[in-house]
Formats: C-alpha cells, structure tokens, sequence
C-alpha cells in the first residue's frame, strides 16, 4: 500500500489504490489506517470523490525525517 500511495505525487486515497490493486476498499482501508498509526503516511488535507460520489481522505507518504505531529 504504501508504495502505491508513494506513486501519487499529489496523495491518494484508498478507494485509489484499491482500484489500482484490484482490492476491496474495505481490505485497503484498514491498510492505510495502519500506516497513518505508525506515521509513515500523513493527510494532506484534501478530499477527493470516490466512485460512490462520497468524499475520500487523501493521503501522502511522509518522509522519514518528519515525525507525527498531533492528529496527522
């Protein structure tokens, strides 16, 4: 999931990644929430909409250097 994510130079979100890799977005969802908890990807504060016309979480690969800071 997280080289996925890493392929987006703007974000992703995990209905886009479960798209790319042929999942359930409710498999990859639980994914991301992982690596959000263990700070390696962080919301850039955006929202885009999914394919049910909801809006989803974007998400971006944080650079090693830059720790968790608060509800990120």
């Amino acid at each position: 999931m997280l080289a996925q994510i890493a392929q987006y130079p703007d974000g992703a979100t995990a209905d886009e990644i479960a798209k790319d890799l042929n999942l359930s977005v409710l498999s990859v969802r639980p994914r991301v929430s992982e690596l959000k908890r263990t700070g390696k990807i962080k919301l850039t504060g955006a929202r885009r909409k999914n394919e049910s016309g909801m809006t989803a979480t974007v998400w971006l690969v944080r650079l090693q250097s830059s720790p968790p800071i608060g509800g990120e």
